[in-house]
């Protein structure tokens, strides 16, 4: 492998997504992460909103679309509240365009997909 020209610093969202990305164009990158657990799927950090212009959109240029779907929660953008007879007071949908995933789901998506050698230092 060439020394690559690109450091992403942060294996977070962002940054596994381009990585992701350049490797799809074959772009030569090296991912540095301070954490040595952020190579291993974990369940940490709650819940994302995944929008279609921004997130969806990475996801489907790198090809991964179809796994972020076996994981993508279109129903939890609801939200609403009732009192203790049953009586709903609130309800507030923001529709389908912003599906929520579990930031640990969606780390192991992108780690799946980026292959040995990218990371600098051991991975895992």
């Amino acid at each position: 492998m060439a020394t690559p020209s690109i450091a992403i610093i942060g294996a977070g969202p962002s940054g596994l997504a381009l990585a992701r990305l350049l490797e799809c164009r074959g772009i030569s990158y090296i991912l540095y992460e301070r954490d040595a657990s952020a190579a291993v799927f974990d369940r940490t950090g709650g819940t994302l909103d995944i929008h279609a212009s921004t997130g969806q959109r990475a996801i489907a240029e790198g090809g991964l679309l179809a796994e972020f779907e076996k994981y993508a929660r279109y129903d939890a953008s609801t939200f609403r509240v009732w009192d203790r007879h049953g009586t709903q007071y609130i309800q507030h949908e923001r529709g389908s365009d912003f599906p929520e995933i579990d930031r640990g789901d969606l780390r192991r998506i992108y780690l799946d997909a980026i292959p040995e050698g990218r990371f600098a230092g051991e991975r895992g």
